[in-house]
């Protein structure tokens, strides 16, 4: 295919999609009486419950208060059930977070082999370098696009 062969697909294409964008419109002018009337029919007919939900809601709110209350004088693992629910006091392990300080003291012998273990948070390292020095020092990994879009649009 030839640059100017390509520019004419490009063209073409620009056509389908306004044609689409028509077409879409069109569409919607059709469908925005019919959505406008049946929202003002679900407004009516979820106001008569909407109350309820909110007072349903506030009720199960303060018992999970009461619940969570009652947990946090108890101390971990502990748990209750009944049929339908548990509420529990769990402890949770988090992510290893390695001492900097100490990582390198054990791992120094291993030479440059030990600077592939590490890596540096860039925005703390911005703040207490500057940006300028970050990206003096820094790399950034960088992949190719393919795009076909409108102009100004």
């Amino acid at each position: 295919m030839t640059k100017q062969e390509a520019v004419e697909l490009l063209e073409q294409w620009a056509d389908q999609k306004e044609e689409v964008q028509k077409i879409r419109a069109k569409m919607e002018a059709a469908i925005t009486p019919i959505r406008n009337e049946l929202e003002s029919k679900i407004a009516e007919v979820s106001g008569k419950f909407e109350f309820r939900i909110a007072d349903a809601e506030k009720r199960a709110v303060e018992l999970e208060h009461s619940l969570l209350e009652f947990l946090s004088r108890k101390k971990p693992p502990f748990q209750i059930e009944s049929d339908r629910a548990i509420a529990a006091i769990i402890e949770k392990i988090g992510r290893r977070v390695i001492d900097v300080r100490q990582f390198i003291q054990i791992a120094s012998d291993r030479g440059d082999a030990m600077y592939d273990a590490l890596t540096v948070g860039v925005a703390k390292a911005e703040r207490l370098l500057g940006a300028e020095t970050i990206d003096r020092i820094s790399t950034k990994s960088t992949h190719v696009e393919k795009i076909v879009k409108f102009r100004n649009r």
